[in-house]
């Protein structure tokens, strides 16, 4: 059930709904799910019930538990192959918000190491 998202429905936050229809998977987004090893090792339940999802300090104290060094995801900048954006016109946005995000974590050279693997989907269509 862990790698499991739904294709549409209601988005919460903080317990609230924020949108009666999303659809989920234009997200296109990773999952990354810790061994059940790992989790039942570090007392974490390997999914919470909809009460607990909904009640924001239940949801924190559960999201706390996973962002733990046992069960998080860990890589470096040089894991990083490419930054796909759809086009040109995010190029400028996406250099910003890596020299944002990641300026206080890497040096210098390293975020421009970061900047340079920035490609967009046109370009992939076009080139590749």
């Amino acid at each position: 059930m862990g790698y499991m998202k739904p294709y549409e429905g209601i988005l919460y936050r903080d317990g609230q709904t924020i949108n009666d229809t999303v659809r989920f998977y234009d997200e296109h987004e990773w999952r990354y799910v810790p061994d059940r090893s790992i989790l039942s090792g570090n007392s974490i339940e390997p999914s919470i019930q909809k009460h607990q999802y909904m009640n924001p300090d239940e949801l924190a104290d559960a999201n706390r538990k996973l962002e733990a060094k046992t069960t998080s995801l860990s890589f470096d900048a040089d894991d990083i192959k490419y930054i796909i954006i759809e086009d040109e016109d995010q190029i400028n946005k996406m250099v910003k918000e890596l020299r944002v995000i990641k300026g206080s974590r890497y040096d210098r050279n390293t975020v421009d190491r970061l900047v340079s693997r920035i490609i967009t989907v046109e370009q992939i269509k076009n080139d590749f």
